[in-house]
This record gives structure tokens, sequence and C-alpha cells, in this order.
């Protein structure tokens, strides 16, 4: 059944990936509409702990990653071309 809808949207993915992933969206959305303050609670208090007990390691994470960057950007990579020529 799934082949088929997938063959009648015309779509250039695998089925039971893309209909699993859209499931889980959906589910997801629902759950969000369904349990707002519930969530929201969560969500505040893994958010408060992550920023207290791990914070030095997001700084830590995005100062390397810029670092990263500027390495890769001044270096011979940093001249190749990611789009189409022109």
């Amino acid at each position: 059944m799934l082949t088929r809808l997938h063959d009648l949207l015309r779509l250039r993915t695998s089925p039971p990936i893309f209909f699993s992933a859209a499931a889980l969206m959906i589910l997801f959305v629902i759950t969000t509409i369904v349990f707002t303050e519930p969530l929201d609670a969560a969500v505040t208090a893994a958010s408060d702990w992550l920023y207290t007990n791990l914070g030095w390691f997001y700084i830590l994470g995005l100062t390397l990653f810029l670092i990263f960057l500027v390495l890769v950007a001044i270096s011979r990579f940093g001249r190749v071309t990611l789009g189409p020529d022109d």
C-alpha cells in the first residue's frame, strides 16, 4: 500500500524511510500539541540542567568548531567551489 502511495505521489525517495520519518514527525507534532505544558516543563528543566552542567562543553565545542572553520578557510580546501561553474 505504501509503495502505491509512493508511486502515486511520484516521490524520489525510499518508501520505508520516507513514511517512517513522516510518521515520526506527525507523532511528534501531535504529542507537542496535546501535551504542551508538561513538555514545556520538561524541556525547560532539561535545558537548565544542560546549561548548568555542560555549559563549558558547549562553549568549548563551538570554539573548536570555529577554529576548524577558520583553518579550512585558510587552507587549500578554502578554494573549493561548492556551487556550479559560472
